[in-house]
């Protein structure tokens, strides 16, 4: 009887440890999967890198293919996608039980001019170290060397 007595004690603190273990893990809060693929509005082509933002310093970077994915708890989020040369997409995510997949097409930042100013070192006059290179000596070296 005494037997009895401590094998069902066991057994109770048993279930009791396991059932605190298994409502530990179910009261974890859920999260919900966002994910999607950056790419060139005009190109269609994947932007390789570009910086995929939840909140700030918080985000993830698309991989080879343009893809992202998140893993987030249900919540509204405002999503940044910013990659240079681009005009940055901004847009408001409501996030509940259902995995959300979003198809991001970014458009190109057109510049309006670029300057390009070049100058040429001379001897004696400019204080910086500096080699002259012919046209004849690059042809007479075939201009690999």
């Amino acid at each position: 009887m005494v037997l009895l007595k401590s094998i069902s004690k066991a057994l109770i603190r048993l279930s009791l440890i396991l059932i605190a273990l298994f409502s530990f893990g179910f009261s974890q809060a859920q999260t919900v999967r966002l994910s999607g693929s950056v790419k060139d509005a005009t190109t269609s082509e994947s932007l390789i890198g570009a910086n995929v933002l939840y909140a700030t310093g918080k985000g993830v970077v698309a991989d080879i293919d343009g893809n992202f994915d998140l893993e987030l708890e249900p919540g509204t989020y405002e999503i940044h996608v910013s990659f240079i040369g681009y005009i940055e997409f901004v847009q408001t995510i409501t996030l509940s039980s259902k995995p959300v997949h979003l198809n991001i097409f970014m458009e190109v930042i057109e510049l309006d001019e670029v300057l390009i100013v070049a100058d040429i070192a001379r001897e004696r006059l400019t204080p910086i170290a500096f080699s002259s290179v012919s046209k004849k000596q690059i042809a007479e070296e075939q201009g690999t060397q």
